[in-house]
């Protein structure tokens, strides 16, 4: 599947564009085709970046607020879309903070020196 999806985009044309784009060399022509491809190009990059940065999201766990009281959180690793309430927290009264806080961990420590903490519980503050 995903060489059928390669095989719709003509990476090599893509990858020449950009080489000669980033050398600044002065062979690049202003045909359609050029144009086309930066735009690929450009499109593939956004959702390369959107991609590892929803991944960062639901791999630490945390909330990060969007536009008109939404939120997208990694709560369970798992990508949700909430409605959020700017209010106080509810356990601690302070100011809404936008991540999970561990509050118990288990220090794995092994033979050969290294440490690990597993976090075992967590609470939305």
């Amino acid at each position: 599947m995903v060489i059928g999806i390669l095989g719709v985009f003509p990476i090599s044309n893509i990858v020449k564009v950009a080489v000669n784009l980033f050398n600044g060399s002065s062979q690049v022509t202003s045909d359609i085709k050029t144009a086309i491809y930066l735009i690929l190009l450009a499109i593939l990059m956004f959702l390369f970046i959107l991609f590892f940065s929803l991944r960062r999201i639901t791999k630490n766990q945390t909330r990060h607020p969007l536009l008109f009281n939404y939120a997208i959180s990694g709560y369970g690793r798992r990508l949700t879309l909430e409605k959020i309430h700017i209010e106080k927290c509810p356990q601690c009264g302070g100011k809404m903070k936008y991540y999970n806080k561990p509050v118990e961990w288990i220090d794995k420590h092994y033979s050969d020196g290294k440490s690990k903490r597993e976090v075992t519980k967590r609470i939305q503050c």
